[in-house]
Order: structure tokens, then C-alpha cells, then sequence
């Protein structure tokens, strides 16, 4: 008697909910054009009885068309088993419980002139008077614009991931030790693994920490790194720096300014004076703009 109960509450919960949505429903399906779609099946004859717009479209078979057709030769094999087991599973918990949930469901369809398309679908069963599901009602809404960006944009971030991939393996492979600052609070927004072994220091030791980690004179470096900001896009100096340990090295630095996450930064690449020779300078400067491309393309938000 309980379970009645709340199968007659569902259903005039369920009527309710039909009525306020008529209106909408009206204006939504009113041309065949708009991609929306309301339909009712029945699930003792396993056939369509209803269909709003009733006409055909490129998208959608008429309701005369519908009535002839079996529901599973509008969708392919996987898309079947999505609805089957939506409406299953819907028909179970009534069963358990009482109460009538509608369930939402993307599939791919195929459509009334034989390509396919893709359809997002809110299902719900229809009760009968003793509270019996007899109907499974679907308002179904046109999504393959809708896929077909979202997989372009899925497309255009594993694009950008094998970016960042490729400028990680290149900025890594370099000999050189190379440092990204951030020019205004003179702290290391990235490192490569030459970095971390000239200056004896992990790459989590040296991110986010400031230039006095690496310089003894960090003030006058912070003032060139602003000059150069405000003027030419790149310099080069000497400069003496600091290993973990407190050992000092001389550096020949070629500096150039760059975009990093969207925020003005410095790519710098330096190499230990008694290394440094003209066609290791040639190299730097060549790899400074092939680093600034890969890091505007790289990092999503440049």
C-alpha cells in the first residue's frame, strides 16, 4: 500500500512537471528546424505513439515514419545500450522505490537523411493509473555542433600538451643552464636540469625562490633585468653567482625578454666564462628566440 502510495505522489508530481513544461515544450518543438524534439514511447507495444514536431527534417523522421520503425534503427550498436539501460535502470528504481526520476543521456543518432549526428536526451517514464511505468517520454535536443567543438577543443589541448612536451625535452636537453625570472619581484618561475647542476640545487629548491639564492649582488642584477625591460628585448653581461654552497662562478649571460604564463618574464642562458667561446654565444642567441616562440605557444593564457 506504501509503495502505491508514492507511485501515485510520483505521478502527480510527474503531471504536474508535464504541465508546467507545455508551454516550453510548444514553443521548442513548434519547427523542425530548432533541433528540439518531445516524444513518447510505449514500452508494451515498442513503439513510438508520439512525436512534437510531427513532421520530418533533415534531423528528425516524421511521426507516420516513426510509427513503422523499430526505436533501435535510430541509433548505432553503442548508443543502444546507453538508452536500454538508462530506461532500465529507471524502471528498476521505480520498482524499488516508488519515485520517478528523469535520467540524461548523450548519444549519437542517426539522422532522417542517413548521416549521424549527436543528441542529448532527458528520459522519464509515464505511469499508468495503477502506477505501472507504460511510457518512456524524451526530450531530446540537437548537440552535434556542440561535440564536434568540444572534440576540437580536446584536439587543440593535446595539441598544446605535446607543445609543452617538446619545449620541456628542448629546454632540458640544452647544456647550457637556463632560468626563467619574473623581472618585477626577481624571483625563478623555471629552471632546466643544467641549472639545477651548476647551481647544486633541486628544481623545487629554485622555484619561486629569489635571485639572492643564486646572486651575491641580486639588487644590481634585478636593476639590469628592469632596464632591459624598459629598453632592448635582450642583453647579454658577465656576472658572478652563487652555487649552494656559497662558491662563486663567473657567468656569461645572454638574457632576453620573453612572455611566461601570460606575464612579462626573462629567459636567461648562461654558461661558466672559461666555457664560453663565440660559437656557444651564436647558439644562445639562436635558441633564445626559438624558446620565445615555444613559450608563447606552449602556455595557454600567452
Amino acid at each position: 500500500l506504501a509503495l502505491r502510495l508514492r507511485a501515485m505522489q510520483a505521478k502527480q508530481r510527474q503531471l504536474a512537471e508535464l504541465r508546467a513544461d507545455a508551454s516550453v515544450l510548444e514553443m521548442m518543438t513548434a519547427s523542425p528546424e530548432t533541433g528540439w524534439r518531445f516524444w513518447e514511447f510505449d514500452l508494451r507495444s515498442r513503439r513510438f505513439t508520439r512525436a512534437l514536431p510531427t513532421t520530418s527534417s533533415s534531423r528528425y523522421l516524421s511521426l507516420e515514419e516513426l510509427e513503422r520503425v523499430s526505436w533501435q534503427a535510430l541509433y548505432p550498436v553503442a548508443s543502444r545500450d546507453i538508452v536500454r539501460n538508462a530506461i532500465r535502470d529507471a524502471i528498476e528504481e521505480h520498482r524499488a522505490t516508488g519515485e520517478v526520476r528523469s535520467r540524461t543521456v548523450e548519444v549519437e543518432i542517426i539522422n532522417a537523411d542517413g548521416s549521424t549526428g549527436f543528441r542529448r536526451t532527458r528520459l522519464s517514464l509515464a505511469l499508468d493509473d495503477d502506477g505501472a511505468p507504460t511510457l518512456v517520454r524524451g526530450i531530446t535536443w540537437d548537440v552535434t555542433d556542440f561535440v564536434a567543438a568540444r572534440e576540437s577543443l580536446s584536439s587543440i589541448e593535446a595539441s598544446l600538451t605535446g607543445l609543452q612536451v617538446d619545449y620541456r625535452r628542448l629546454f632540458d636537453s640544452v647544456h647550457d643552464a637556463i632560468v626563467v625570472f619574473d623581472p618585477v619581484a626577481g624571483t625563478i618561475l623555471d629552471v632546466n636540469v643544467r641549472a639545477c647542476e651548476m647551481y647544486d640545487q633541486s628544481r623545487s629548491e629554485l622555484l619561486g625562490a629569489a635571485l639572492d639564492c643564486i646572486s651575491p649582488h641580486p639588487e644590481r642584477e634585478r636593476d639590469e633585468l628592469r632596464r632591459a625591460l624598459e629598453g632592448e628585448a635582450s642583453l647579454r653581461f658577465d656576472t658572478v653567482q652563487l652555487r649552494k654552497d656559497g662558491s662563486e662562478m663567473m657567468l656569461d649571460v645572454n638574457a632576453s625578454r620573453i612572455e611566461y604564463a601570460g606575464k612579462p618574464a626573462f629567459l636567461s642562458i648562461s654558461r661558466a666564462v672559461t666555457e664560453a667561446h663565440p660559437k656557444q654565444r651564436e647558439f644562445q642567441e639562436r635558441f633564445l628566440r626559438e624558446a620565445q616562440m615555444l613559450a608563447r605557444l606552449s602556455h595557454p593564457g600567452i
